[in-house]
């Protein structure tokens, strides 16, 4: 009888379910193995964005503005109504981030070994899924695009999903769409024509994101107190002072898994000669690096914004090592 049943879900149900359903259950215990989950559901905590969501339609001075994806879903949606309405729609985004990637991943690669590789590297590796959780901040939704954009083979849909990461949020989909550019143009993977088609499509998302933005200031009459006129307020000696008080703990805010992985599939690149790869993904972790100095909000904001890089160079090593090995193999055999 058992063996029946085992035959008849695996009738209904393909790898790619069972693999979903694992990324799902392991990012909800990632999610609630955060010690200060509970903590961030106390009202002190409410996210200044619910406060956004709520008056989005007013006019606006905070820097909070350029991200409007998620304020402006939470008040189409009712998730604003209440404070504790709006961390459980945070949650459940958070929850969403670790499945979603898998799905886009068992799409792209449609091999199961490729796949279960990339997920479990990703999970154990991307320090973000058992963090401290902003919640109700636009970070999961971010990633969630980015993540999308990095998978992305067809140019249309990679417009799609880069315009609503930037109304998402704009300066960090800047970053990362930065970042994510510059590997494609160093990958031996792409043709030149394709790569000039991706330049173009992402330039002009990332223009009618901006576009599409300023035309909301204009309507609602906002003034938005942009992320670097904070920056340039703040001074370059406090954000000195901030990297000075605790220098390894910026540079090791990635985690050393994450370092480590990102450090081989470097060596990996010089290795295979491909020296302008290699160094696209330093200035991607650079960029990252960057990003981390100029701000105060530490993890989250190196975790978005190297992303699509880390994404995209995870799924190309598999793709590489898989392509040599089965080489290897067939002349193995051949002979």
């Amino acid at each position: 009888m058992f063996k029946k049943l085992s035959l008849t879900i695996r009738s209904h149900y393909d790898w790619q379910f069972w693999y979903v359903l694992f990324a799902a259950i392991a990012g909800a215990y990632a999610f609630f193995l955060n010690p200060s989950i509970l903590e961030s559901y106390r009202e002190e905590w409410l996210s200044d964005y619910f406060d956004f969501s709520r008056s989005i339609y007013q006019s606006q001075k905070s820097y909070f503005a350029e991200s409007l994806l998620l304020p402006w879903a939470a008040l189409l949606l009712g998730a604003s109504k209440h404070w504790l309405f709006y961390k459980l729609f945070g949650s459940f985004l958070n929850l969403l981030v670790l499945p979603v990637i898998a799905y886009a991943a068992a799409k792209y690669f449609n091999h199961a070994v490729k796949s279960w590789i990339f997920i479990l590297v990703f999970l154990f590796t991307y320090r973000y899924l058992a963090e401290t959780y902003y919640l109700g901040f636009p970070d999961p939704v971010t990633i969630m695009l980015l993540a999308g954009a990095a998978f992305q083979r067809k140019p249309i849909l990679l417009f799609i999903l880069v315009v609503l990461a930037a109304i998402s949020h704009f300066s960090m989909t800047v970053v990362a769409i930065g970042a994510l550019t510059m590997l494609v143009v160093t990958s031996p993977n792409f043709t030149k024509q394709y790569k000039i088609t991706f330049i173009k499509y992402a330039v002009a998302a990332l223009v009618l994101g901006k576009l599409l933005l300023t035309i909301w200031f204009y309507r609602f009459k906002y003034i938005p107190y942009s992320r670097l006129d904070w920056a340039i307020d703040y001074g370059l000696t406090s954000f000195v002072s901030r990297y000075q008080a605790d220098i390894s703990g910026f540079w090791l805010t990635p985690g050393i898994p994450f370092l480590c992985t990102f450090g081989l599939f470097v060596c990996i690149a010089i290795l295979r000669r491909q020296v302008l790869f290699a160094l696209a993904m330093l200035l991607a972790l650079t960029g990252g690096y960057l990003a981390l100095f100029f701000t105060i909000d530490g993890l989250r904001v190196f975790a978005v914004v190297t992303s699509a890089a880390y994404i995209f160079i995870l799924k190309e090593t598999i793709e590489q090592v898989f392509e040599s090995f089965t080489a290897k193999r067939h002349g193995a055999s051949s002979a």
